[in-house]
């Protein structure tokens, strides 16, 4: 890792990407307090595959936020800021 280069991981894939100085390849997302690479946001565009549903709502359990509604094919929206 460079001098000044910071990772973060991916709450979803749980891989690590570059978060800061002069790259951003995540985001953090305030209301549901977590980091999402942009990877995880471009495959999972058209809802949030089902094997992180778990993970998801266990996240959102334990910081008392509301899940939010899924969309007519029962997927969660993949969180962004």
């Amino acid at each position: 890792m460079e001098e000044g280069e910071h990772k973060e991981k991916c709450f979803f894939c749980g891989k690590l990407f570059n978060y800061g100085l002069h790259r951003w390849d995540g985001e953090f997302v305030p209301h549901y307090k977590l980091l999402v690479c942009f990877r995880c946001q471009k495959l999972n565009a058209d809802g949030l595959n089902p094997i992180y549903d778990a993970k998801f709502e266990a996240h959102l359990d334990s910081h008392n936020i509301l899940r939010p509604p899924r969309d007519i094919n029962g997927y969660y929206e993949i969180p962004k800021k």
